[in-house]
């Protein structure tokens, strides 16, 4: 009887040590390539040692800790992004995407959002204003930053105030606390960075425009890579609901990402996919 019970024994010790290692080995060579731009702080950027690093990087390593998976990073640029996607260079990229129109992307899917961005103004906390208008900012000085979009809004929008065009933050935000310029409109995420980055703890950042809608930032996968997709939903929710993405925000831009995501949220999205392999 005892022979019997060692034999089963050594059997299950031998079933359990196969199955961890093809456990093992699949993770080890289950790799998911991402691709990032290596220039686009506080996003995605390379620090002096050649290490990746920024808000997106950080979420990208959080979800691969959770969901226990393998990632390379691929450095590319900006406007070719995409195209490793649709070249099949890499399975996912996480950048600044504006996915708020829902635009149909060929080769693309896009995740729950993990990021939400819209217009602000930096002001210095002195000023007793909530409310930043075209009534209340006529005749003040607005520092905007020589980017088209925020250029655009400010002109239609402030008409009755005075523009200064910067091509950097760090002279903007100089002339801010020098008292040159009354606010410095641009994006939540850059005058956030620039902020948290500095330690200005005497600049505040306001929404300005509320009724215009934020920017919502999603991780591209590439379509077809369902279950991948669903598993990065997932994790979102994971990392949402524990409060971790609010963490990684607040080390970047000194303030949570206000994305919100349920578990319903997660359920439709797995039925999209579902939706999409029943129509191919």
């Amino acid at each position: 009887m005892l022979k019997y019970i060692n034999a089963f024994s050594l059997f299950m010790i031998l079933v359990i040590v196969a199955i961890y290692g093809y456990t093992k080995v699949f993770k080890d060579t289950k790799t998911v390539y991402v691709g990032i731009d290596g220039y686009l702080p506080p996003f995605s950027s390379t620090n002096s040692y050649g290490e990746s690093q920024g808000y997106s990087v950080d979420i990208i390593r959080q979800l691969t800790d959770t969901l226990d998976m393998n990632i390379k990073f691929r450095i590319v640029p900006f406007s070719s992004l995409n195209d490793c996607i649709k070249n099949r260079t890499v399975d996912i990229v996480i950048a600044p995407f504006d996915t708020s129109k829902e635009k149909k992307e060929t080769y693309s899917e896009y995740t729950l959002p993990y990021y939400v961005n819209y217009p602000t103004l930096a002001v210095r906390k002195n000023r007793n204003m909530t409310d930043f208008n075209k009534y209340n900012m006529k005749g003040k000085t607005i520092c905007v930053l020589n980017k088209s979009d925020i250029l655009n809004l400010i002109r239609l929008n402030f008409y009755y105030s005075k523009i200064a065009v910067y091509t950097n933050s760090q002279d903007a935000f100089e002339d801010l606390i020098h008292g040159k310029c009354d606010a410095i409109a641009d994006s939540k995420s850059s005058n956030s960075y620039h902020v948290t980055k500095h330690k200005l703890r005497r600049i505040a950042i306001k929404r300005i425009l509320p009724n215009i809608k934020g920017q919502e930032y999603r991780i591209a996968v590439r379509k077809g890579e369902n279950d991948l997709l669903n598993k990065i939903n997932y994790g979102l929710f994971y990392l949402n609901s524990t409060g971790v993405i609010d963490q990684i925000s607040k080390k970047w831009f000194g303030s949570g990402a206000e994305v919100d995501i349920t578990q319903s949220d997660v359920a439709n999205a797995k039925q999209e996919s579902k939706k999409y392999l029943s129509f191919l």
